[in-house]
């Protein structure tokens, strides 16, 4: 059974609206930032998305919404899903790694992503869940590294602000 609508929340943009549902599809079109992380959320799941311009498809099977883009090889979606997947696929091996192995890869696994992706939500994500972690130094090079886009997000705005007060 579908959701009778979903609730859509992308703060940076001051959008914050319920869609309506019927038939179990829904159609609403967002800005573009591939900076962003937006959150879809029924009764059933919810889930995050980056509005990358590409059509987002979301299903909701009644245990997990996926989401799919119409162009998987140019979709920043498509990049964030495997980040999160990769980020996720790290935290299982909790058990069988030492605590300092696995903060070491979690750190290893974003400053790549930071690296690989400096111009949007991959990299934000990746930056947000490791500065507290890291070396001031290593922090500010990972910090350097993004584009100037990124570096006008307020959480990004937030470690620059740290980094300066530690100067």
């Amino acid at each position: 059974d579908a959701p009778e609508s979903v609730y859509l929340s992308i703060p940076e943009m001051q959008i914050q609206q319920m869609v309506e549902v019927k038939d179990g599809k829904f159609t609403v079109e967002v800005p573009t930032d591939i900076t962003t992380v937006a959150s879809l959320v029924s009764n059933m799941d919810a889930v995050e998305f980056v509005p990358d311009g590409t059509v987002l498809s979301i299903t909701f099977d009644g245990s997990e919404a996926t989401i799919t883009s119409n162009k998987p090889k140019i979709s920043t979606q498509a990049k964030y899903d495997s980040f999160i997947k990769g980020a996720n696929d790290l935290m299982a091996m909790e058990s069988i790694l030492t605590e300092q192995d696995l903060e070491d890869r979690f750190m290893d696994y974003c400053l790549k992503a930071i690296e690989e992706n400096p111009d949007n939500a991959v990299g934000v994500s990746a930056i947000t869940n490791v500065y507290y972690m890291l070396p001031q130094d290593e922090l500010e090079k990972a910090v350097n590294h993004l584009s100037d886009q990124v570096k006008e997000k307020d959480a990004i705005k937030d470690i620059l602000k740290s980094l300066s007060a530690q100067k």
